[in-house]
C-alpha cells in the first residue's frame, strides 16, 4: 500500500492529532474527485459518528495510516468499525 503522501483528501486531512471527534457532517463535491473524503495519518484516538461522504465509485471513503483507537459508527454506507491500531487501511 502506498503512503498517504501521494493521496489527497477532498474533505479532511488530519495529521498528528490526539483525541478528535468529527460528527454530524456531510462531505460533497461539485465534480468527481478520485481521492478519499477523509485521511487520518498519525492520529491517536479518533471518533467519527454520523458522517456522510460523497466519493467516486471504487474510491475509498476514509484512508487510515498509523492510526490508533479509531471508531466509526452510524455512518451512511459504511459499516460500524472499531480499530485498536491500523497502519494502512482504506474504508
Amino acid at each position: 500500500m502506498q503512503g498517504s503522501g501521494d493521496v489527497q483528501a477532498h474533505g479532511f486531512f488530519i495529521h498528528h492529532v490526539k483525541g478528535i471527534e468529527l460528527s454530524n457532517f456531510q462531505i460533497s463535491c461539485l465534480k468527481e474527485d478520485l481521492g478519499p473524503a477523509i485521511i487520518l495519518r498519525g492520529v491517536m484516538g479518533a471518533d467519527l459518528p454520523r458522517i456522510s461522504a460523497q466519493h467516486s465509485q471504487d474510491v475509498t471513503t476514509i484512508g487510515l495510516w498509523s492510526v490508533g483507537d479509531f471508531g466509526l459508527h452510524r455512518c451512511r454506507g459504511l459499516p460500524d468499525t472499531r480499530l485498536e491500531r491500523v497502519d494502512g487501511k482504506k474504508s
